[in-house]
């Protein structure tokens, strides 16, 4: 329900035709029903609210190991708040001139990483779905993989192309969908459905910030960051 932030809406592909050419922007339009989904903004937000917040990592670090005093120092990267890539990320956003006039709040990087599968709902048939998880690296590894903690977020599921496409495509161009065809439209819906996920409100937390009150009643600027994405890519 839309109460804990859930919506529903439908995605629009374009359809193509062996031997039909038309510029992409005038090709039929065909929609896909059933894209359940939570802003990605308002689940960082949530996250950054949720007890298991304690655990968050707001500042990226090296992390050295130097077994003893007679050998140097080894640098250990175990974590992603660790990483060169946070790190240099870090960098970059607290070098340039803040975007909001006399903002002086701290800086976070909220350190995205999704992870999508198909998902079997029984031994037997064909019932399935696929859902896209969302999991902050500003938590620990061993801390994620912890089901009390509920660090994995649900940010949407994936419908599949529906049967009524055959229809619709016979009536449309005078033939049956082809193999090819099939697999360019599940390439299609995958990139409909993140660029409609990474939406206005998804650039401007990327560009600007969103201010959050944490957990620790502290307000911060969160910066959102992709880092990590898992996927079982829909082709076939």
């Amino acid at each position: 329900s839309t109460s804990d932030g859930w919506h529903t809406t439908s995605i629009p592909i374009r359809l193509p035709c062996n031997k039909v050419k038309q510029a992409e922007n005038i090709a039929p339009e065909f929609r896909v029903e059933g894209l359940h989904y939570r802003k990605i903004t308002e689940v960082v937000k949530s996250a950054f609210e949720e007890p298991a917040a304690h655990t968050f990592h707001h500042t990226p670090y090296k992390l050295f190991w130097q077994p003893d005093k007679t050998r140097p120092p080894e640098r250990v990267i175990t974590e992603l708040y660790t990483s060169d890539a946070m790190l240099e990320e870090y960098e970059k956003i607290n070098s340039k001139p803040s975007e909001v006039p006399g903002c002086n709040l701290e800086t976070v990087i909220a350190a995205i990483m999704l992870w999508s599968d198909s998902t079997h709902l029984a031994s037997f048939g064909n019932a399935a779905l696929w859902p896209v998880y969302l999991l902050l690296g500003n938590q620990s590894k061993y801390t994620r993989v912890k089901p009390s903690l509920f660090a994995t977020h649900h940010l949407a599921y994936i419908p599949k192309l529906p049967d009524q496409l055959q229809d619709f495509y016979m009536k449309t161009f005078g033939t049956s969908v082809t193999a090819a065809v099939l697999t360019h439209c599940k390439r299609e819906l995958m990139q409909a459905i993140w660029f409609f996920l990474l939406d206005s409100d998804f650039v401007d937390a990327y560009e600007n910030g969103i201010v959050i009150k944490c957990l620790d009643g502290i307000l911060r600027r969160i910066f959102l960051r992709l880092f990590t994405y898992a996927a079982d890519y829909p082709e076939k």
